[in-house]
């Protein structure tokens, strides 16, 4: 019987810890060595969008210029709450000529007043010129 609500309490706490994510997280990212803009804030979103073997589908949606990014992301939930995500294809517009993928290593953490939680964290590119910098997410 012990066995029996040891297992069952495990499978609780399997689906809460997977559940924060799930939903449309609002942000923006600071890149670190870009001096022309003046570290000018860019806004992005992320999509978690839960699929049927507890895992997700993930999509970014960043204004830049003129138009409206769309990508694919690839994602591993790691220990002590760390969110790995990296852009792997880009969806929207489907042909680019110069497209630098995002690499993002975020923690997620309640918000400073308890309003929900947050994603920070930091993120690079495949590209070295492409930069580098700071990001911060809030759950909507």
């Amino acid at each position: 019987m012990k066995f029996f609500l040891c297992a069952i309490c495990l499978l609780f706490s399997i689906q809460l810890s997977a559940q924060p994510l799930e939903g449309r997280w609002k942000g923006y990212f600071v890149e670190d060595t870009d001096k022309r803009q003046g570290n000018a804030k860019q806004f992005l979103t992320i999509e978690f969008i839960g699929v049927p073997d507890s895992g997700y589908k993930v999509y970014s949606y960043t204004r830049l210029s003129g138009f409206e990014a769309q990508c694919e992301l690839s994602l591993v939930v790691g220990p002590e709450d760390s969110v790995f995500l990296e852009e792997v294809k880009l969806l929207n517009p489907r042909k680019r000529e110069s497209t630098c993928f995002q690499r993002m290593k975020l923690k997620l953490m309640k918000a400073d007043n308890n309003a929900g939680l947050t994603l920070e964290g930091s993120w690079d590119s495949e590209k070295p010129a492409c930069g580098h910098g700071r990001m911060f997410f809030r759950k909507q």
